[in-house]
């Protein structure tokens, strides 16, 4: 009904009597799922880990460029004589 699909399909707790899954990955995309697996817990837990490697890539950020300065009126003349009184140099003390 909902197109999902389970991707873990070995179980992950294990007894002498019984084996179970009880850990669910559940995807409407399973195409984007490169590698599943179980992490054995035994120490720590009657029951294993799993895990999933997703693959979700987002579309790449389209750069966008907006240019702010008017250069209609712009007078080459008027700009070196400002340039040139500007304080660029730097004193060493």
């Amino acid at each position: 009904m909902f197109e999902l699909t389970q991707i873990v399909n070995r179980p992950t707790r294990v007894t002498r009597t019984s084996k179970t899954l009880i850990d669910h990955f559940i995807t409407k995309h399973p195409q984007k799922v490169t590698n599943t697996g179980i992490i054995p817990c035994s120490i720590v837990s009657d029951y294993d880990a799993i895990y999933a490697c997703v693959n979700v890539r987002l579309p790449r950020f389209q750069p966008r460029y907006k240019f702010i300065r008017d250069i209609r009126n712009f007078n080459e003349d008027v700009f070196k004589e400002y340039f040139s009184t500007l304080p660029l140099s730097v004193d060493v003390i």
